[in-house]
């Protein structure tokens, strides 16, 4: 087998097991809170130094808790094994019995679908820009993503 297929798939295998794990298990749901109703950071690790901003969720965002340790989520957002601040977790949907209104909510992102001229995988990086910016995962044409925002040619 060619070396780079391999490497490839151990890290694939790295990546989507504890997102398999997590839904064969059930996965706890969880939804996201904020006390003063405004986004979530959650990022690519379990810090806020030294670990970029995966995505900012809207209040209500539903996910799954693979597991929690020291004020640090592992969760699954939209396929995604990313970490988020265990303040900010419920088990309780916001609206659900909440004093806040259902308004309060943020809309649920738009959903789009992986497109490329070329036909080929696309890559999805940690920030806006092919410099200075890893590559998170290469998604193949097709695959259905919520759009959070876009800015100059850039989707997050």
């Amino acid at each position: 087998m060619n070396k780079r297929l391999l490497v490839f798939l151990m890290i694939l295998s790295l990546l989507v097991l504890p997102v398999m794990e997590a839904f064969a298990a059930g996965g706890s749901v969880r939804y996201i809170r904020s006390p003063n109703g405004g986004k979530v950071n959650v990022r690519h690790g379990p810090n806020e130094k030294g670990y970029a901003v995966a995505a900012q969720l809207p209040v209500g965002t539903e996910v799954k808790l693979i597991s929690s340790r020291k004020g640090w989520s592992e969760i699954v957002y939209n396929g995604f094994t990313v970490y988020v601040m265990s303040k900010y977790l419920s088990s309780s949907k916001p609206g659900s019995g909440s004093s806040k209104s259902a308004s309060a909510v943020a809309s649920p992102a738009r959903i789009r679908y992986i497109t490329s001229g070329n036909g080929k995988k696309v890559n999805v990086r940690t920030g806006p820009g092919e410099k200075g910016y890893a590559i998170a995962a290469q998604l193949p044409v097709g695959t259905e993503v919520n759009l959070i925002s876009s800015k100059k040619g850039w989707s997050k």
